[in-house]
C-alpha cells in the first residue's frame, strides 16, 4: 500500500503527504485499479477502508475537482461465509454497494466485484477451493484486463 505510517512520529501529516505524491505520481499515469483482500464482517480490511478515507479525498476523489476516470477496476474478496448466505442475508449485495456503488461510483467505467466464498479456516472447503480460486482470479483478471493496451 502507498500508505506510510510511522505511529512513533508525532507528525504523520508528512509521512501521508510523501507516500501520497509517490501515489498520485503512479496514479495520474494508471487507467485501471484492482483490490485484492479478505473480507471482514462484511466489510474490506480497516487498512484499505483508512486508505480510501485518507486518499479519496475532497479535491481528488469528488467535488468540483476530482480524479481521472479511470478505465476498469476489479476487486477480488474472499468470505468466509458462502456466496448463497450473503445473498440470501443481502450481505453481498451490500459489500459490492459499499466498494462499487459508493467508493469506486463515476470513478471508472467498467467495474466487476469477484467472492471467493467459504474460506473461513474451519470449512474443508478452504483447502480444497484454494488452487481453484488461485487459478480463477488469475483468469479472471487476466480476461478482464485483457484488452487494456
Amino acid at each position: 500500500m502507498p500508505y506510510i505510517y510511522n505511529s512513533n512520529k508525532s507528525d504523520s501529516t508528512l509521512l501521508l503527504f510523501i507516500s501520497s505524491s509517490i501515489f498520485f505520481d503512479d496514479f495520474f499515469s494508471a487507467f485501471l485499479i484492482y483490490f485484492i483482500y479478505p473480507v471482514f464482517w462484511t466489510e474490506a480490511p480497516a487498512k484499505l477502508v483508512g486508505w480510501f478515507d485518507r486518499v479519496w479525498t475532497f479535491g481528488f476523489a469528488y467535488g468540483t475537482k476530482r480524479m481521472k476516470l479511470l478505465e476498469k477496476a476489479l476487486i477480488l474478496a474472499t468470505t468466509g461465509n458462502t456466496k448463497e448466505r450473503l445473498e440470501k442475508s443481502g450481505l453481498l449485495y451490500s459489500m459490492k454497494k459499499v466498494m462499487l456503488g459508493d467508493r469506486l461510483f463515476e470513478r471508472v467505467k467498467q467495474s466487476d466485484f469477484v467472492v471467493f466464498d467459504a474460506m473461513s479456516r474451519e470449512l474443508e472447503s478452504r483447502t480444497a477451493n484454494w488452487e481453484k480460486y488461485i487459478t480463477q482470479a488469475y483468469n479472471h483478471g487476466k480476461k478482464f484486463f485483457c484488452d487494456m493496451k
